[in-house]
């Protein structure tokens, strides 16, 4: 794996992210939020694939149950269809 290149992958994706955030205090966005941040935490200091795909999964499961009111449905299956790319990219 890229380290560097995913890592910066991930910075833009996180940037969109926060981007369109329709209520950034909203828990759910919160939580996104913060899953983005251990994401990008752990690719910068390249922890094992493992530890990503954790991370991804977790992406991936706040977007699919993601509510209107945080972020639109079409920006949450964007950032989902992501994750889920990023988990088949480092089976």
């Amino acid at each position: 794996m890229d380290y560097k290149r995913y890592h910066n992958e991930v910075i833009s994706m996180q940037r969109r992210c926060k981007d369109w955030t329709d209520d950034p205090s909203h828990a759910q966005a919160k939580k996104l939020e913060q899953a983005f941040q251990k994401l990008e935490d752990d690719v910068q200091v390249q922890k094992n694939v493992h530890t990503i795909r954790d991370h991804l999964k977790r992406i991936e499961s706040l977007c699919s149950s993601m509510s209107d009111e945080a972020m639109s449905h079409g920006h949450a299956n964007e950032i989902e269809d992501w994750a889920q790319q990023g988990l088949r990219t480092i089976r």
